[in-house]
């Protein structure tokens, strides 16, 4: 009861925490000077665009420098749309004068424009996205100059809410913080269900998020769009707040900037967006009153012989927040916020699971001897490498087939083949009925099959639960805009309370909340079996799956595999261990160099020729 009252208490206190800067923020405005006021105002403004960089690079891995364009977009639509309304054509008058409406004209272009480079590089990796994005941020503030001219537009109207104009600091700080606020429980919401951990498994490997069921195309698309819808809003309401602008603000180092915050602040959390944000700009006040001062100091003057030439503000600026931020990057490289929490165990908030919620539904088994997987004259090249050459296999339901061969045998290339991750280069797979040869990994998983990697491919930084919990993706089937909502949380109990007897059921349930990296390697290869298990597959393919594991943990596995195989589970398992496939395997494949070169039972493949042979590397 001790125990249980203890985890009460650290959990209401967060809450606390939360309430207690809520108000603090409210009444903010009546306690700091004008000046501060509007430095709150810009330090909101550069987390709301922080939030989506968070999103984008943190969560998705994907790193954009467009970011400061989108915000420009918001900004200069407002301006054209309100301050010089008159100058609209015809058709477009009625949107004149109206923040509202150039707030939704904002979204639009801004996921226009966002779509259209998404289009262009939404297959590509993460460095062919930054390389697009910088041309992008390039060219924004060109065409904004174009728009307004350099010295920009002015006479921007201020917004009005019931008929009060928010016309100063101290009334816009409270629409931005409010939008602000929104915009993080929003997105928390969002990276706290099934949804937000797809996001996160981009970062782990386009192959382990397929396998999993998840579209990694779609989802890098949308966090592209959320991320830029972000930045529009910041955009909007930086207008608004300035009554003028220019296109200094929305250049391309400003899109580095707000990337250096956020991995300042910790770039996988969403508190870190802010944290980020306050430290950059309330440095960046600092700079701007110190620097004059600096100016006259004899070290920053030109060496022309007292010319009076010295640093730029600009220049010297960004030298020294570099130079901050680089300190911040040796010493804490996921950023500041993940520091904080480890050192305050206030701030860290460990999730219960509700081992009450409804059970989900299981997929009805097949009849056990039915052929449920089968691969005929299955060959794989790499272009002049042959590293599957006419594989023919089938797999009984309610069985264990084992591949078993030396490293380099062609027994994870398989693998690939058979789960959608490569499509073979002739050669038909069928699997519960339907053919499925280069269909991709996420059709595949979607048919019921599961697997582990022969290298771990965990997200190292999550919790244990986290980790396995994306296994029950296809599971669940709310969308993005419920999740963000909150509107899932029935079917986001059921998912972690099956996850939860999974990693029980591997003997994981221990560690549920620990960071996946701090396991050893072989409970993180148990950890990807829960993970494959919390699928409810038909066909459970494992890679190497003794790997790394102590003896006492190959005898927990090989117990588990047998009572997954006596509940009617298939399983197709690739090792080079031979003692633990001889014991509990129904039907052995000899591999070597990409061919079967024996199969049958443990008791006759285990003294085959072709079994020493693969292993000692002779002709049989």
């Amino acid at each position: 009861m001790k125990g249980l009252a203890a985890a009460n208490k650290s959990a209401v206190r967060p809450r606390y925490l939360l309430f207690a800067s809520l108000a603090l923020l409210a009444i903010a405005p009546a306690l700091v000077p004008t000046r501060y006021v509007l430095l709150l105002d810009h330090i909101g403004l550069a987390a709301l665009v922080a939030l989506g960089v968070v999103l984008l690079t943190g969560i998705g891995g994907l790193i954009s420098l467009a970011h400061a364009g989108f915000v420009g977009v918001g900004a200069y639509v407002t301006a054209i749309l309100t301050a010089q309304a008159g100058a609209l054509p015809g058709g477009l008058a009625w949107l004149g004068g109206s923040p509202w409406l150039a707030l939704l004209a904002g979204l639009l272009l801004t996921l226009l424009l966002a779509g259209l480079l998404g289009s262009l590089t939404v297959c590509l990796s993460s460095p062919y996205l930054a390389m697009c994005s910088i041309a992008w941020g390039v060219a924004l503030p060109y065409a904004f100059g174009m728009l307004g001219g350099q010295d920009g537009i002015v006479g921007i109207p201020p917004i009005r809410i019931a008929g009060v104009a928010l016309d100063t600091a101290s009334r816009m700080y409270y629409l931005i913080w409010l939008v602000l606020l929104l915009g993080l429980w929003v997105q928390r919401n969002l990276l706290d269900s099934r949804q937000g951990r797809a996001m996160r498994a981009l970062r782990g490997g386009r192959p382990m998020a397929e396998a999993m069921g998840v579209d990694s195309r779609w989802l890098r698309f949308v966090i592209l769009l959320i991320a830029a819808a972000q930045a529009c809003i910041a955009g909007w309401l930086y207008a608004h707040l300035q009554r003028h602008v220019d296109p200094a603000p929305f250049s391309l180092r400003a899109g580095l900037e707000y990337l250096i915050m956020t991995i300042v602040g910790g770039s996988a959390h969403v508190w870190g967006a802010l944290l980020g944000a306050g430290i950059f700009t309330g440095a960046g006040l600092w700079l701007h009153d110190m620097l004059p001062r600096l100016r006259e100091l004899a070290w920053l003057q030109g060496v022309g012989g007292g010319s009076g030439a010295y640093i730029g503000y600009g220049g010297l600026e960004i030298i020294v927040l570099a130079l901050v931020a680089l300190v911040v990057f040796l010493r804490w490289r996921d950023g500041l916020w993940p520091m904080l929490v480890r050192r305050l165990p206030l701030l860290r908030e460990d999730g219960k699971v509700n081992m009450a919620a409804e059970p989900l539904p299981r997929r009805p088994l097949p009849p056990r001897g039915d052929i449920i997987l089968e691969a005929v004259r299955v060959t794989r090249r790499f272009g002049g490498l042959l590293a599957n050459r006419q594989i023919d296999l089938a797999i009984e339901a309610g069985s264990i087939l084992a591949l078993i061969g030396p490293p380099g045998a062609g027994k994870s290339t398989l693998l690939d083949l058979l789960s959608g991750i490569e499509a073979p280069t002739t050669g038909a797979i069928v699997f519960m009925g339907d053919s499925v040869a280069g269909c991709g990994a996420r059709r595949v998983a979607a048919q019921g099959m599961s697997r582990s990697f022969q290298q771990a491919m965990l997200l190292g930084e999550r919790s244990v639960l986290d980790n396995a919990a994306l296994g029950a993706h296809l599971r669940g089937t709310h969308g993005i805009a419920a999740c963000a909502c909150h509107a899932d949380r029935r079917e986001e109990a059921r998912l972690l309370a099956e996850t939860t007897r999974q990693l029980e059921r591997v003997g994981l349930g221990d560690c549920l909340h620990l960071p996946a990296a701090s396991l050893p390697p072989g409970r993180q290869r148990l950890l990807e079996i829960a993970r494959a298990l919390a699928a409810d597959p038909y066909l459970l393919l494992l890679d190497e799956p003794t790997a790394g594991l102590r003896a006492e943990e190959k005898q927990s596995l090989a117990a588990l595999l047998g009572k997954l195989r006596a509940d009617g589970m298939s399983i197709l398992l690739a090792d080079h261990d031979r003692e633990f496939v001889m014991m509990l395997a129904d039907q052995v494949l000899v591999m070597d160099a990409g061919a079967i070169t024996a199969r049958g039972t443990p008791a006759e493949v285990r003294h085959h020729p072709a079994l020493l042979a693969a292993y000692t590397s002779t002709v049989p």
